[in-house]
């Protein structure tokens, strides 16, 4: 459904088709929430980023809508793909000790998020690892949708629950506490029914294409 048509449906929904109640403006931006929502509850949109590693550096910075790692390889001088562990910095500290971060650079094995945007190799990259090609892939928060013909990015029976989310704001909006209740329940329950061929799909999005 493009953004029109899920507003036609939030203000069905509400029963303010003749555009009385809410503004174009204000149902757009729930629709901009509602699949902000959505996509990083069922962590649906992935993408790769792609880095080249450096001599003696430990931290990359990935683009500033990265939310969460799923899966990283780095290419070594033979162009193989290697497999990185993507662990947490408190699982470092009980495989390795806390001291993790002074040991020598080597050959990567592991990769962890240092920041909310950064990402760090252990050990640190060295000489003979570096300028190789690291790939990371990550779940990003969805954007916004720019003009009425935009579509999330995500399956169709979703964009009828995003519908409901912005129901919820709206009784929300006109003192209906428990409209606004159901409708969240409604959302909620879409979710719920379709989360496991939408995470089906993501996670395949994540596989490598040569």
């Amino acid at each position: 459904m493009q953004r029109s048509a899920i507003r036609t449906e939030v203000r069905r929904i509400l029963n303010d088709l003749n555009t009385v109640l809410f503004t174009d403006a204000m149902i757009n931006s729930w629709i901009d929430l509602g699949v902000v929502d959505a996509g990083t509850y069922l962590e649906l949109d992935t993408a790769v980023a792609t880095i080249s590693t450096v001599t003696n550096e430990q931290n990359y910075q990935l683009p500033s809508n990265a939310m969460s790692i799923k899966d990283a390889y780095l290419q070594d001088q033979a162009d193989r793909q290697t497999r990185l562990k993507v662990v947490s910095q408190d699982e470092l500290n009980d495989l390795y000790g806390n001291q993790w971060r002074e040991e020598p650079a080597g050959a990567p094995i592991a990769l962890f998020q240092a920041d909310y945007n950064v990402v760090g190799l252990y050990p640190a990259t060295n000489a003979a690892n570096a300028s190789n090609t690291l790939r990371v892939f990550y779940v990003r928060i969805p954007s916004n949708l720019a003009s009425d013909t935009d579509t999330p990015i995500f399956m169709d029976a979703l964009h009828d629950a995003v519908s409901w989310y912005c129901a919820s704001r709206g009784y929300a909006l006109l003192g209906n506490p428990d409209k606004s209740d159901w409708a969240l329940k409604r959302y909620q329950a879409l979710l719920s029914k379709f989360m496991s061929i939408a995470t089906r799909f993501s996670d395949d999005m994540r596989r490598f294409r040569w």
